[in-house]
């Protein structure tokens, strides 16, 4: 995969995306359904400045850090389908769906979100956003808080010994999505790398090809109904999923009520036997490239290696030895469970016997938002 690799009045930054992936808005306003946009005083301000809204009317003062205000739908700021305030728009929906980050004062990595069609679909001949102007302007906007630019490095220097190698990493988990023929079998394997890794005080290329050897030694219980119902069970720790249909751009949801797992799509609800998808068995078939290069991707994700490094850290000071392979398993199991579940209710909502491409895309819009999230949910959920 050839990156982006560019330099800006000193600053260098190369994506960890694919240079042929390009992005255009195609307008279908899907982002401006999420519920987790970060804004900052800046960003306040300028609307405050420019528009009628006052802060009290769309700041959530309720998290760790300010967000738009969301009720069950879209933003407030959406009309007709565009943006009422598109000129003074926060900076998230301005960048979206790119991100940067600095792990060093003169370094920046550029980061994509997949929860957007025109991502998933990569049609687009030319690129929307000037890479340039972003990576220079977050420079710009971070540089009054010299911490931040340094924060990634000094909490990697913390876990350092509990980082694997990059190479080695990607070779397991390229072991794992080459062999993803469905989530149930994913699943497993991620779990048996991980109960085989666990065996390895310090993860080398000499041992990958022993832990992919063990994994025909770890013994694995659940069966496909047992694996579907936990799956389906994910459901009820989100209040809505969504997505887009990929034919028509139009946006739909997926609720889990008191009466069971609604679709609602178009103005029109259909009820979801969920008991019925016990015994089905989601097969990716050709398929599988799309949804297991997706999987692959997020490792090289700086948001998931973020994630990742907190995790580690946390586990650390509370005693509790592990790796980023570690972590990285742990999470695709879940992530896995979490695909199979969206992909199962797909199915049987748009009345497919067999996956084809446009259900895998929609799966991914729906489950990237809530992936880094997910880990610390499914503990939660587990717990319970």
């Amino acid at each position: 995969m050839e990156k982006i690799k560019e330099e800006i009045d000193g600053i260098k930054y190369e994506s960890v995306f694919s240079k042929d992936l390009k992005f255009k808005c195609k307008r279908c306003a899907f982002c401006c359904y999420s519920d987790d946009i970060e804004i900052d005083q800046d960003d306040i301000t300028r609307i405050e400045n420019n528009t009628q809204f006052k802060s009290r009317n769309f700041v959530d003062n309720s998290k760790s850090s300010k967000r738009l205000k969301h009720n069950d739908g879209p933003c407030m700021f959406l009309e007709n389908n565009s943006c009422s305030i598109h000129k003074f728009r926060p900076k998230t929906c301005r960048n979206f769906p790119y991100k940067v980050f600095f792990e060093e004062v003169n370094m920046a990595y550029l980061d994509i979100i997949h929860a957007c069609p025109s991502v998933v679909m990569n049609d687009s001949e030319e690129n929307e956003i000037d890479f340039n102007k972003l990576v220079f302007k977050t420079y710009k906007e971070i540089e009054r808080d010299p911490k931040l630019l340094s924060f990634m490095g000094r909490m990697k220097d913390k876990i350092k010994d509990n980082i694997d190698k990059k190479l080695v990493v990607e070779k397991v988990l390229s072991h794992l999505f080459s062999e993803l023929s469905n989530p149930f079998d994913g699943y497993k394997l991620a779990f048996s790398l991980n109960e085989s890794r666990k065996k390895i005080k310090k993860l080398k290329f000499s041992v990958v090809d022993q832990i992919i050897q063990d994994v025909k030694n770890v013994d694995f219980k659940p069966s496909i109904e047992e694996f579907n119902r936990s799956s389906l069970d994910m459901l009820s720790l989100f209040e809505t999923l969504k997505s887009v249909d990929i034919t028509d751009m139009s946006i739909y949801f997926i609720k889990k009520t008191d009466k069971g797992i609604e679709f609602i799509s178009k103005g029109k609800t259909k009820k979801i036997d969920e008991k019925k998808l016990y015994k089905n068995q989601v097969s990716l078939d050709e398929y599988s490239g799309i949804l297991g290069d997706y999987l692959l991707s997020l490792w090289n994700k700086k948001i998931m290696e973020y994630e990742s490094y907190t995790y580690v850290l946390e586990q650390l000071k509370l005693g509790n030895e592990v790796s980023t392979l570690g972590f990285q398993l742990d999470f695709y199991k879940h992530a896995l469970m979490f695909l199979n579940m969206v992909l199962l209710i797909l199915m049987d909502a748009k009345m497919v016997k067999e996956i084809n491409a446009d259900i895998v895309k929609e799966a991914i819009i729906m489950t990237d938002p809530f992936l880094l999230s997910l880990t610390s949910q499914v503990r939660r959920f587990y717990n319970a």
